[in-house]
């Protein structure tokens, strides 16, 4: 029997995306993409940085969302 293949290695990937988005199309990118959030910013240094502002994000977009409940002492615990 053969083995799954391994996972992809993201954190990885988004280092390899953050090396080399200063070759890429930014103003189409920020066209085409649904949510700034989705795409490499010139701020992102890490991959951290990319999935700390993304999850970030999806947390103010869950939040905003009609009859989102949310605890008050976490509401303000992930903002950076």
């Amino acid at each position: 029997m053969k083995a799954p293949p391994a996972p992809p290695d993201e954190f990885a990937e988004i280092k390899k995306q953050i090396a080399t988005c200063k070759e890429w199309n930014q103003g189409r990118l920020e066209r085409e993409a649904l949510r700034k959030e989705a795409l490499i910013l010139d701020g992102d240094r890490t991959p951290v940085d990319v999935v700390w502002r993304r999850t970030r994000a999806l947390l103010e977009d869950i939040q905003g969302m009609k009859g989102a409940r949310t605890s008050r002492r976490k509401r303000g615990s992930w903002r950076g």
